[in-house]
């Protein structure tokens, strides 16, 4: 048996080109769960095309991947390891929403909720407290439970709006 090489984010072994050229490379995967899920609105619609934003590990979460659900807000990760992972979803008629999920052997459907749109809406100041036009304003953090990636330019009086904002707290 060849050398060994190990899932990603765990301790990997050194596998030479030669001994993978030779068929002698063997890979060890972890335990590894398909996660199926959907996107929902409060009232248990569908919701059609969600974004969806994945990440796993320590604070902060790695983020893995970026994907759309279908259109019937369905979606399907296969392979991932057995640990936390979180999901966030978005669409332009909801709030942004986010759950953690211990993902596990035949565990349930993940199930994304997504609450009545609330704007959030903010005036950028400078030190002088007068607008300030065209700034850019970015939320691209990873906390504890969410995986946001948004950006917006502030108006001609420094106001800027962020349509589909999660409910909860977020760190600009």
């Amino acid at each position: 048996i060849g050398e060994r090489a190990s899932f990603p984010d765990e301790p990997r072994a050194r596998i030479s080109l030669r001994r993978l050229k030779r068929l002698q490379a063997v890979t060890t995967m972890p335990n590894l769960v398909p996660v199926t899920g959907v996107v929902v609105d409060v009232l248990g619609h569908p919701v059609p095309y969600a974004l969806i934003r994945e990440g796993r590990g320590r604070f902060p979460p790695r983020r893995t991947a970026e994907f759309l659900a279908d259109a019937e807000g369905r979606f399907h990760r296969s392979h991932r390891p057995d640990t936390e992972w979180i999901f966030t979803a978005s669409s332009e008629r909801f709030a942004t929403a986010s759950i953690v999920v211990a993902v596990k052997p035949e565990m349930p459907a993940v199930q994304l909720v997504l609450p009545p749109i609330h704007p959030w809406i903010a005036q950028v100041v400078d030190a002088q407290d007068q607008p300030v036009p065209d700034a850019t304003v970015r939320v691209g953090g990873r906390t504890v439970t969410q995986i946001l990636d948004w950006s917006g330019q502030t108006d001609s009086n420094g106001r800027i709006v962020w349509s589909n904002a999660p409910n909860q707290e977020v760190d600009l």
